[in-house]
């Protein structure tokens, strides 16, 4: 029986933006300032 690991990715996600956020999540992107962001839409 195989089991399945959760991942936790509260640690690993730097910024959470919304949908009409997108383009401010590109720009830290860009800027190096957010390598992990999650999008809520």
């Amino acid at each position: 029986m195989k089991s399945r690991a959760a991942v936790a990715f509260d640690p690993m996600t730097a910024h959470v933006l919304s949908l009409r956020q997108f383009s401010k999540g590109v720009d830290l992107m860009h800027a190096g300032q957010s390598i992990r962001s999650v999008m809520l839409f």
